[in-house]
């Protein structure tokens, strides 16, 4: 006769410092084998909430396509060891992701995989050499951008896009970004990130369902006209 539980029993977690240690809630055969085996520990559901949220990444330089993404916080009694998860949305399986480690109460950034919903580009509208207000032995090149990001669902969505605004890291070169617009995040925990520091610049945008957004800017690169400076496209 096979036994079954409308309700199983808890497991028992106890933790000491950085160790922890847990009782399987009920008896459970483990083959003599060299294969990873699955055994029932205990069960916990993300709800969307504060501590759930879904949104999408993109990254327009590198490829039109864009990231399913989830940041949640881990409110289970457990730490999450790093390896792989299966996920399921609304009780559908969607796939698996990589899960790296995460301690109580720590808020994690999850990729669940590729979307077809969003998707976006960049494109290197215009460039053109400033004469005017340049002085002395210098040049000034100006490249024009615009970053279009596409919401192909009926629903609004909201959309993380990540560009690189082109840095000096030499006294002999000037960026200045012009025409902005879009704000980005300038949080200080972002100004402070080395990213941030690279260039790389973080936007982020609610797009409305069957919609689009453009995002447009102006880098102005002014150096010595004896320079030749590469890197921009």
């Amino acid at each position: 006769m096979k036994k079954t539980f409308n309700h199983l029993p808890e497991t028992s977690i106890k933790s000491s410092g950085i160790n922890f240690e847990i009782s399987f809630p009920l008896r459970q055969s483990i083959e003599s084998s060299n294969k990873y085996q699955k055994k029932y520990l205990k069960t916990y559901t993300l709800r969307k909430n504060n501590k759930l949220r879904f949104f999408y990444k993109t990254v327009p330089s590198r490829s039109t396509k864009s990231y399913l993404m989830a940041t949640a916080v881990n409110t289970t009694e457990l730490p999450w060891l790093a390896g792989q998860a299966q996920v399921f949305l609304e009780n559908e399986f969607i796939g698996k992701v990589s899960i790296p480690d995460t301690p109580k109460g720590r808020e994690q950034e999850l990729i669940l995989g590729v979307s077809p919903v969003i998707n976006s580009k960049k494109e290197l509208m215009k460039k053109y050499e400033e004469k005017a207000g340049v002085f002395g032995g210098n040049r000034q090149i100006i490249y024009s951008y615009k970053i279009t990001v596409e919401n192909n669902s009926k629903d609004k969505k909201e959309v993380t896009v990540l560009d690189n605004f082109p840095v000096s890291t030499s006294d002999e070169i000037n960026v200045e970004i012009r025409d902005l617009s879009h704000k980005y995040k300038s949080d200080t925990k972002t100004l402070k990130s080395a990213k941030f520091a690279r260039g790389i610049r973080t936007f982020i945008v609610e797009i409305p369902g069957h919609s689009k957004k453009e995002i447009e800017y102006k880098a102005a690169i002014t150096f010595d006209k004896k320079l030749k400076i590469g890197g921009l496209k």
